[in-house]
């Protein structure tokens, strides 16, 4: 029985950590983007860091900016929500491209 007890929270948990994903279609999610600033919430479990950051850059590029992280929050469930200020100077390399929501 305690075997059978284990399987289920450790089959709950996995699904408890893609949930995320499922309802985003990724590791993350942009909720806001305009020329001064970039919301994305993501899961710090799943996150493809690079790719989101790539995302914000480009984005940013988009205006002449480079980024910065403004701030970070996690809340109970484990979801992150940061918020870059697009400022500053752009990254060497990065393709302007604005996110459309």
């Amino acid at each position: 029985m305690k075997l059978n007890m284990t399987r289920l929270a450790v089959m709950i948990a996995s699904l408890a950590m893609t949930g995320c994903v499922a309802v985003w279609g990724s590791s993350y999610n942009i909720d806001f983007a305009d020329k001064d600033i970039v919301q994305v919430n993501y899961d710090s479990s799943v996150i493809n860091y690079p790719h989101m950051l790539a995302q914000v850059a480009s984005h940013c590029a988009a205006f002449g900016k480079g980024y910065v992280n403004d701030s970070t929050i996690t809340n109970g469930w484990g979801i992150t929500m940061a918020v870059y200020r697009c400022k500053g100077e752009l990254e060497p390399n990065v393709l302007a491209k604005k996110i459309k929501l």
